[in-house]
Formats: C-alpha cells, sequence, structure tokens
C-alpha cells in the first residue's frame, strides 16, 4: 500500500535509476552495519522506512526479522539482489524496472542506464557475497561496456578453457588442410607409443576419429590421469567404448587431440597456439603447461587475464575475425560452437559448450565467457570458487541476461 508520498519520487526514468541506485547502496551500508552491530527490530525497521517512506504495508517484515541471537537473517543477503526482500523495499521493484525497460527500449540512453544498474547489481552480489572473482569485462556489440576488478595486470588459471583453445588452433590446421577429424586416433600417434596395444584394443582404438573426441564421444575414459604421464595412461586404458557415441567428459580426449595436432602440424603445439592464435590477438603473457613425453597439454594447464579470454571470445563472436583480420575460417567456428553431441548441460560442439542461445568457454572453478551473438553480448569473468555452488552463474544470468 503506497501513501501520498508516492508522488514525490522521481519521474524521468533516468533520474528515477539513479534514485534506485542511491537507496540500493544505502540499504547495503544499512545491512552491512547491521550485521556488524545488530540493532533491533523496530530500530531497523524505522531506518528502513527513512530510506522510502512510501511503503506502509506488513508485507515484508518477516523477512528483516532478527534470529533468536539477533543476527540478521542469512538469506537476506541474498535477498537483497534477488529482487525480494530489501531489494523490493527499496522503490523501484522489478516489475517497474522492466516497464521502464520496455517503455524506453528505443531510448539508447535510457537503456544504457537500465544495462548499467544491472552489471552494477552483479559486481555488488560478488562483493556481498565475498564470492573470490578476480574480474569481470561484459562486452555490448564488440566493445567494451563494463569492467570490474583485475582484468589484465594478473593472469589465473582457466582449467579448461584451454580445451576451446585447443579446439581453435585445430581450426585453423584444418584450414590449412593439415589434418582431418575423421581420421582416427592412432594414425597421428607415433608408433613407439601405440606399439603395445593388444589387438582387441588396436582395433577399439582404431574407431576413435578425433571428431569423436573433440566432442566428448568416447564414453568410459577416466577423468583425468594420475599423474602428468598422460601418454601411457590414455593408452593403458580398456574400458572405453567407441561405438556408444555417448557424451562423457574427460581430459583424456583433448591430451590427445593436443598430441595428434603435434604431429599433424609437425611442430609444438604451444608454439603454433602463440603464433597463430596469441600473437594476432595481442595476448602477451598468456602461459601453457606439457606432459612428461613434452607434448602440450589441451585439457587444461593455461594461464590467462580476464581481458585474454575476453578476446578469445570477440574472436569467436566474430566468427573467427579479431581486429579485421581473419584467424579461423568462419565456417570451423559455426561448426565448433553448434551442437554436435547432446549433454544434459544442453549441448557440447569442440570443446565448447551450448549456453542459452550461443555458447560458451568454462572452467571447473567458474572460469567463464558466455558468448550470445544474438544478444550482442560477452561475458567474462575468472573466479576461484571449488565449491560447485551456482550462485555466481545464477546472479549472472539474473542480473545480466534477465533470466
Amino acid at each position: 500500500m503506497r501513501t501520498d508520498k508516492d508522488k514525490k519520487r522521481p519521474q524521468d526514468p533516468i533520474d528515477r535509476i539513479e534514485y534506485m541506485e542511491e537507496l540500493f547502496d544505502k540499504g547495503l551500508k544499512l545491512i552491512k552495519e547491521a550485521e556488524e552491530n545488530p540493532i533491533p527490530f523496530l530500530n531497523f525497521q524505522s531506518e528502513i522506512e527513512k530510506l522510502d517512506e512510501y511503503y506502509s504495508d506488513e508485507r515484508w517484515k518477516n523477512d528483516f526479522a532478527l534470529d533468536e541471537e539477533g543476527k540478521l537473517p542469512a538469506g537476506l543477503k541474498r535477498g537483497v539482489l534477488s529482487e525480494d526482500g530489501l531489494y523490493n523495499l527499496l522503490g523501484e521493484n522489478k516489475e517497474v524496472l522492466e516497464t521502464i525497460r520496455e517503455k524506453y527500449k528505443d531510448d539508447s540512453e535510457v537503456s544504457a542506464k537500465i544495462r548499467f544498474l544491472n552489471y552494477e547489481a552483479f559486481k555488488k552480489d560478488i562483493l556481498l557475497n565475498n564470492w573470490k572473482v578476480f574480474g569481470v569485462e561484459i562486452y555490448e556489440n564488440g566493445k567494451l561496456a563494463y569492467s570490474f576488478g583485475d582484468t589484465n595486470t594478473n593472469v589465473h588459471p582457466i582449467y579448461s578453457v584451454s580445451k576451446s583453445i585447443l579446439a581453435i588452433a585445430v581450426g585453423i590446421a584444418l584450414d590449412r588442410n593439415l589434418i582431418d577429424l575423421e581420421k582416427n586416433i592412432l594414425y597421428y600417434v607415433p608408433p613407439k607409443y601405440t606399439s603395445g596395444l593388444s589387438k582387441e584394443l588396436r582395433e577399439k582404438w582404431e574407431k576413435v576419429t578425433l571428431s569423436k573426441l573433440m566432442t566428448m564421444s568416447v564414453p568410459g575414459f577416466p577423468f583425468r590421469a594420475p599423474d602428468d604421464n598422460y601418454m601411457d595412461f590414455s593408452f593403458s586404458i580398456k574400458d572405453f567404448r567407441p561405438d556408444e557415441n555417448k557424451f562423457e567428459y574427460s581430459n583424456i580426449p583433448a591430451y590427445l587431440v593436443g598430441v595428434a595436432l603435434n604431429e599433424a602440424l609437425g611442430e609444438d603445439v604451444g608454439e603454433f597456439i602463440e603464433k597463430n592464435i596469441l600473437e594476432p590477438l595481442e595476448i602477451t603473457d598468456a602461459t601453457y603447461s606439457r606432459c612428461s613425453k613434452g607434448y602440450f597439454y589441451g585439457a587444461s594447464g593455461m594461464f590467462m587475464s580476464v581481458n585474454d579470454l575476453s578476446k578469445i571470445g570477440l574472436l569467436l563472436y566474430n566468427g573467427g575475425v579479431y581486429n579485421g583480420k581473419r584467424i579461423v575460417s568462419e565456417e570451423f567456428v559455426k561448426k565448433a560452437t553448434s551442437v554436435l553431441q547432446m549433454n544434459h548441460e544442453g549441448g557440447y560442439g569442440y570443446f565448447i559448450w551450448k549456453f542459452h542461445e550461443g555458447f560458451c568457454m568454462s572452467g571447473k572453478f567458474k572460469q567463464e565467457c558466455f558468448i550470445l551473438p544474438e544478444r550482442g553480448l560477452i561475458v567474462t569473468y575468472l573466479a576461484d570458487i571449488e565449491d560447485g555452488s551456482s550462485y555466481l552463474l545464477k546472479s549472472m544470468e539474473k542480473n545480466i541476461l534477465r533470466l
């Protein structure tokens, strides 16, 4: 129930958004102060009412009740940014903001302000929850629109995003007719590593094409080797099932593709990536690792900055072109980012995941680059969150993608 004081709210759309931001910031400050020095509920309620007096109904009070120890409920932290509790209390709730967005969607100034507000909400969610996120970049139509944290200074592990970069290197070799994805892996791996295979195992490996490996379509591989001797471990595996054509994620396929690419090129894959991907994209500080046999470890092991990963995202967003220069064919990018193998996550291409109406490159501890060409959007962040939770992803989807 709103009072006549409602009339005092700004009517200009941009002023209303700024008003919302001001209330939001005050609300966050109030919550932090209350957590550090819990205050009686009535005083807390009184302070809230000073922020936005036109709210006079009772519906939200339980969201702010202190627990038995006199502390604010843990759920309140999430409530602030999940559009219930305090967020709704602070003036413009989700429905009002959506109305503004729809009404002024053709007004570039208002639309930009609304998007900025969404990006700020994602940042505040990260800070409020103390998520270990190193940095964030958001691109609109190929241009940097927002950044937060350390995006350029330091490199961080990107884990399985390394697989996606390997896929691009394979695409470049494919464009040059240097590799055939329908050849089996034994065609490329030096015989000295496979000479001890039994007849039965050799016949199974002869069914394992590079295409199957790049789409994780050979079930039965362990997730990883127990040490860095991936070569010997890979060819000691007996229970893989090449006839099933079923998605099963593992580091073994990416490693073997890296070996095959090395042999197809006749040069070190890491150096090939440096020369044909990193240097053209002006990525100067990225690093990578090798296995005990000296091969590029294609499954993981790369380090780069948030901005570096965004450049890889821009390359894919632009269909294989970076700063006007063709790096890899558009044909390969389209195929690599399409659904070539189904899974529970929505699909998989060549070491690249399907993501909503776009695709993404993903590492195990929340290293992400989401590319949504239809929206003209790229979202990149590097983090170190090992708990397996999806809170960071859900916050990004809610605040940036508006899902």
